[in-house]
Parts: structure tokens; C-alpha cells; sequence
């Protein structure tokens, strides 16, 4: 009956990119982008247009994405050319490029559904109304994969594996870079020494992950994505955008960039020794950096979706991350399309949201000495 439930799940996701991109590619004749956004799997259509055109990533084709990102873009182009379908057809990239994450959101779920002890259907909360949103039309649940990758191998003891998935997460977007002082930091804890090889491990994997830019563009290539980021303004949809009237002068920026790195430090003298306090240092790392980020992005949500649903226990624990999600969607695309308006109002109540979570596990890792009881399986 198990084999059953994940065969079912598994056809569902697959069948939903062959749907939308049907059915739905108009988003039922909607003004709003209820199902379909097309507008970055378009940007990753030419992010990774240089396998089709015979180009140097980077040098030739401008890509603001990690290495691992830059060629993942390629794979789509890569099986249309096994399937004999021609590139120039937008739909057929972007079908493919969903299937494949619908692929990363299924074994998603797994993860989640293997490392919860009970009440393992907590898992299936990664198929909410943005979660699924934002796993078919963007890039982020491969990096969430790998991520909750990592921290499945980490829990199962398998520390050099686990920090060489981190490190393929933080080559396909950066955020998972925050992670690992908190990987350190609970290797730490429990065997009372520092693991060298982790951190070797680590950085041999970042290291060749971006040499072959060096090799193929050299110092102009590697350094273009983070040029191009460290040069974005922030944007209406972040904290540091609701109180700029407050931050008139370069202190305010540069107090919201110390916020955002804050845990970093913490946890590597933080004493995480306990899955229960891993869970609460991950997510505390993750919502810290979004939170005081000057750019704020609706995808964000998936990255921490994952870990609220590992600490969550009791049922009550569901109803703020349900809120979150549900926020989220009408945030994007339900606001953001069709009443801009009420942009505003809609991101401070998501800004409410975060913050209930930040100040509920800051209080819980600082001040609340009673354990708590662990939904983790027993490794």
C-alpha cells in the first residue's frame, strides 16, 4: 500500500507540467499567472542556451546563477536533443524543465517522509498551493533537494557525504553557504572535535565546481554573478524596503547585511547536540538571511517549507505554516498580478509571518531549557 501511495504521488507530479503546458499555459485565459510562469523558465531557457549555440557559460553566455545552476540549464536542451524536438519551441524547454523538477519535489517529499519518526504525513504539506507553485516554474526545490540531502545524510551520520551534497546546494544557489557552520558546529557536539575532512570534503567540492569557469573565462566569467547580484537594489517586496524611511543612510543597509549573517558566528559556538536543535539552527540560519535580505523572493518559501515540517509536532504546529504558504501564493502571483494595491499590505502580513517563526524558535533555542519532544525517527 506504501509503494502504492508514492507510485500515485509520483504520476501525479509527473503529470501536472503536461497539463499546464496544455491546458493551463494561459493560465485559463487569467491575467493573473495562476498556474504558468513562464518569465524565468524563459531566463533559464537562455542561462543555459549555451549548449544548443556551442558556448562558453559565463564567458559567452551570461548566466547570475552558481556553476551546478548554469549547467543544469543546459539538461533540458539536452534531452530535447535525445527526443529529436527542436529547440526554438519555449513550451517543449520549459515542459521539460518542469518534469524534472516535479522529480526534485517528489524526492523531496521522500526525504522529509524517511526522516520523520511519526506523523509522516507532515511530508505531504511540500504540495501546498505555493510550494507547488513555485517547485514547477522555478529553479529552487534542486537546491532544497540537495539541501535536505545533505541534512539526511548528516543525521544518518554520513558527515563527508552530507557536506559534499551542501556543497553541490551551495553551486546551485548560494543560501545553503549559511548552512554549514551549523553542520560544523553539531559534528562538533556530539564527538567533542572539530571534523577536518568535513570541511576539506566541502571545499574541494565548491573548488572544482568553479574551476572549469576559471579555465574556460577566467577571473571576468567567475566573478560576473556576483557582480550582477551585488549590484541588484532591493525591491518592494522586502523588510528593508518597508522601513526605508527609517534607513535613509548607508549604516541602515549596513546593519540589515550584519542581521542577515548573524547565526553564522552563533552557530559555530552554539551547542547543537540534538536533532531538534539542528532543525532550529537551520532554520534560523535560513530565516535571518531572507528576513533582513534587501531582495526578497516568493520562492524563498522553499526553503524553509522543509524544515518547519521537520519540526513540526503536534497539529497545531501546522496552522502557521499553512498561513505562510497560503500567504505566500496570494502574495504571488494572486497580488502581484492582478491587485497591486494591496502589495504592501499582503508582504507586512508575510513579514508578520516570518517573524512569528523567528522570535517562536529564538525563544525555544535561548530561553526554553525543557527539551522538546523530537518527530525524527530514531537513527
Amino acid at each position: 500500500m506504501q509503494y502504492f501511495k508514492f507510485f500515485s504521488l509520483f504520476f501525479v507530479l509527473m503529470l501536472i507540467p503536461f497539463y499546464v503546458s496544455s491546458y493551463g499555459r494561459n493560465n485559463f485565459h487569467s491575467k493573473i499567472r495562476l498556474v504558468n510562469d513562464g518569465d524565468d523558465r524563459g531566463v533559464y531557457s537562455l542561462r543555459g542556451s549555451w549548449y544548443p549555440l556551442k558556448k562558453v557559460p559565463y564567458r559567452d553566455v551570461f548566466c547570475d546563477y552558481p556553476q551546478l545552476a548554469a549547467y543544469s540549464f543546459a539538461v533540458p536542451y539536452i534531452i530535447l536533443d535525445v527526443l529529436h524536438l527542436k529547440y526554438p519551441n519555449t513550451k517543449y524547454y520549459g515542459c521539460v524543465f518542469s518534469v524534472l523538477m516535479m522529480l526534485f519535489l517528489f524526492a523531496t517529499v521522500l526525504l522529509l517522509y524517511n526522516l520523520r519518526g511519526r506523523k509522516k504525513y507532515y511530508s505531504l504539506l511540500m504540495l501546498l498551493p505555493a510550494s507547488l507553485y513555485f517547485s514547477y516554474n522555478r529553479l529552487d526545490i534542486l537546491p532544497v533537494f540537495l539541501t535536505v540531502l545533505a541534512v539526511s545524510l548528516l543525521l544518518n551520520e554520513k558527515y563527508k557525504l552530507s557536506v559534499f551534497a551542501l556543497g553541490l546546494g551551495v553551486l546551485t544557489k548560494w543560501y545553503p553557504l549559511i548552512l554549514f557552520p551549523v553542520f560544523l558546529s553539531f559534528y562538533h557536539s556530539r564527538h567533542h572535535k572539530i571534523n577536518f575532512n568535513m570541511i576539506l570534503v566541502y571545499c574541494l567540492t565548491i573548488i572544482l565546481g568553479i574551476l572549469p569557469t576559471f579555465f574556460w573565462g577566467g577571473m571576468q566569467a567567475f566573478w560576473a554573478p556576483y557582480q550582477f547580484h551585488l549590484s541588484r537594489d532591493f525591491n518592494q517586496e522586502s523588510l528593508f524596503y518597508l522601513l526605508r524611511n527609517i534607513f535613509h543612510n548607508p549604516w541602515g543597509f549596513k546593519t540589515f547585511l550584519i542581521l542577515q549573517f548573524c547565526i553564522m558566528p552563533l552557530a559555530m559556538i552554539a551547542k547543537i547536540d540534538s536533532y531538534r536543535s539542528f532543525i532550529n539552527w537551520t532554520l534560523l540560519s535560513i530565516l535571518f538571511f531572507i528576513f533582513f535580505a534587501k531582495f526578497y523572493s516568493p520562492q524563498w518559501i522553499l526553503w524553509v517549507l522543509p524544515f518547519l515540517i521537520l519540526r513540526a509536532v503536534k497539529k497545531r504546529d501546522l496552522v502557521p505554516i499553512i498561513i505562510l504558504d497560503l500567504v505566500t501564493y496570494l502574495y504571488f502571483p494572486i497580488v502581484f498580478d492582478g491587485y497591486p494595491k494591496l502589495l504592501t499590505g499582503i508582504i507586512f502580513i508575510k513579514t508578520l509571518v516570518l517573524l512569528y517563526f523567528i522570535i517562536l524558535i529564538l525563544k525555544e533555542t535561548f530561553f526554553e531549557r525543557t527539551p522538546t519532544i523530537s518527530c525524527f525517527r530514531k537513527h
